[in-house]
């Protein structure tokens, strides 16, 4: 989409993803984030956040977004070691539980390759969460042995597939 916006409408887009995205979010986040930073709507209210944030850094008018990225990548750490049980199966159920971590999977790689954070590389033995590497382990015990796709329950669709 950036290609075939004009310079001035890419300044608008940005103002308004870093005032509406970006600050209210982490102001809406705030400082108690990290006491639910398993819960549904936070984590689906950050990984829109930093969405966001890795689409605006670095054009034109806007600000330095360091302090953003600070905060922002404090509670993606959060929820790194809280989605993620033991074994590396999902804390919430199986079937829900899959499909958000396959949506953290995906915000945790593209902020890998922007070079933001590597859950990988941060501790010795894996990551941030030394158990976000073991999901893919995990997530082979629970196929459903009819199906195609890696799925886990009925209550929510195929995510992997």
């Amino acid at each position: 989409m950036q290609p075939r916006l004009s310079v001035r409408e890419r300044r608008i887009f940005c103002r308004l993803a870093y005032e509406s995205e970006g600050r209210r979010t982490l102001d809406w986040l705030g400082d108690t984030y990290h006491l639910g930073a398993g819960a549904n709507i936070p984590i689906n209210q950050l990984l829109d956040l930093v969405g966001v944030l890795l689409a605006i850094d670095g054009e034109k008018g806007v600000p330095d977004l360091d302090k953003e990225w600070s905060r922002a990548l404090l509670m993606f750490e959060a929820t790194l070691n809280t989605v993620v049980g033991h074994a590396g199966y999902p804390s919430e159920d199986m079937g829900y539980g899959t499909g958000m971590f396959c949506r953290i999977a995906q915000i945790a790689e593209a902020v890998r390759r922007a070079s933001r954070i590597d859950p990988y590389k941060v501790c010795p033995r894996y990551a941030v969460c030394p158990r976000y590497a073991e999901f893919g382990n995990a997530i082979l015990h629970f196929v459903q042995p009819w199906g195609k796709n890696l799925s886990t329950t009925g209550d929510h669709g195929d995510d992997i597939g």
